[in-house]
């Protein structure tokens, strides 16, 4: 009997896990308990779940609703599309590669699971030729999504990359901004990422935005 379950809420999932898995695309973060550091066989199926894809969409959504600011709700589903599709662009091509270097059929089975059909029992070159094909197209989608995304979010072509974050840094500037919190707010706890809730972690931040206000004002 299984007996995973997972975060649906943004009143549950830690804000940890919220970027974890809307950065990285590893929907392993929504199973409730989930341990990074000791990963077991039974949550690694969940790490690309086009179920759990589809709950980490509605999490962005609430996540934008929790922040009353429709241009943010716009262009963090636009975030995560591209996130998404550049996630799953770049696994079909990591498969592609490692089926040149072993030659293994099992190794091409798993693009079934990115939606792209594959038959062991037919010739192989025409389906890998088809993969190439989508791989191609979904990249060329990625590269429309990205100018669209820049455009919407008044993002300059002249922006470098080395000005923006990456993954890594967010995450690691999580235990930052908890700091900051604690110490603006006066709360007398630590703030942990991996234990506060989305809703409570965009809570705290307006609150100290308003308490920064009043300071600045008074």
């Amino acid at each position: 009997m299984n007996t995973t379950s997972f975060h649906n809420s943004c009143s549950t999932l830690p804000i940890y896990n919220f970027y974890k898995a809307s950065l990285f695309n590893d929907l392993r973060y929504l199973v409730k308990d989930y341990d990074e550091d000791t990963p077991s066989n039974e949550t690694e199926q969940y790490k690309q779940s086009p179920e759990l894809a589809k709950t980490l969409q509605e999490l962005v959504k609430e996540y934008a609703v929790l922040t009353r600011d429709k241009k943010t709700m716009k262009l963090k589903k636009m975030e995560y599309e591209l996130i998404f599709m550049t996630g799953r662009y770049n696994l079909i091509t990591k498969i592609l590669n490692i089926y040149n270097e072993c030659k293994m059929v099992e190794v091409l089975e798993v693009l079934n699971d990115l939606e792209i059909k594959f038959h062991a029992d037919r010739p192989i070159g025409k389906q890998i030729d088809n993969a190439i094909l989508q791989a191609k197209r979904l990249k060329n989608k990625i590269n429309i999504k990205r100018i669209n995304f820049k455009k919407a979010s008044g993002v300059k072509d002249e922006d470098s990359a080395e000005d923006k974050q990456t993954p890594d840094e967010v995450i690691q500037g999580l235990d930052k901004i908890a700091l900051a919190l604690e110490t603006n707010l006066e709360l007398g706890y630590r703030v942990d990422v991996r234990n506060t809730a989305v809703e409570r972690w965009i809570n705290l931040l307006s609150m100290s935005d308003k308490r920064v206000a009043m300071q600045n004002n008074g």
